[in-house]
């Protein structure tokens, strides 16, 4: 069994926030919007239960807030509003299954991952919540000498997560998660 784990605080001064604002001018520009501090935990854990099943999950916890603020162009949200893309929290659960069929190797895996609610941006105009979401990938591969073979399925349930959001050219813009994508993929060594 491998652990790994971390506790950390950061403090952040002179934080700084793009912006695309016509009014002021055609280009984005940075700007000092205030400090902030994180405080937060993660930890991965890999455990071997035998000779053909990996099992792994890892979690990630953060608490971030804006602590003071200048003003500036920018507007920056509330003190004490979340910073941008830290979701409260994240994990991913897997397991690995190893088995051996005659002359070839397989290898079955899953994962899911979950993903909390976080904030797109530190300026009040342009700033909305997107949703938490959750993730599940599958995949099958075999393999014998220098050649292996994985069918794959990213996205599992079709889930659709917002993964960014934002106006970088004055139209807001969702990015979402790839949708359901099954594929298979050859690899040859040579």
């Amino acid at each position: 069994m491998r652990y790994n784990g971390a506790i950390y605080s950061v403090d952040f001064t002179d934080l700084q926030q793009g912006v695309l604002d016509f009014a002021i001018t055609n280009t984005t520009f940075f700007d000092n919007v205030g400090e902030a501090k994180i405080n937060g935990a993660e930890f991965e854990i890999d455990w071997t239960a035998n000779d053909y099943l990996d099992v792994f999950a890892s979690f990630s916890y953060i608490d971030s807030e804006l602590t003071d603020s200048f003003i500036t162009t920018v507007n920056p949200a509330p003190i004490g509003s979340s910073l941008p893309y830290a979701p409260e929290t994240e994990g991913v659960l897997g397991a690995r299954y190893f088995q051996e069929l005659g002359e070839f190797s397989a290898v079955y895996q899953g994962v899911f991952k979950w993903t909390d609610s976080r904030f797109n941006s530190l300026t009040s105009a342009g700033r909305v919540e997107l949703p938490s979401y959750n993730q599940l990938n599958l995949s099958a591969s075999i393999s014998k000498d220098d050649w292996r073979a994985t069918l794959f399925i990213d996205n599992a349930t079709d889930t659709l997560g917002q993964v960014a959001a934002g106006s970088a050219d004055n139209v807001f813009r969702v990015s979402p998660t790839r949708p359901r994508t099954i594929g298979l993929r050859v690899n040859f060594a040579y």
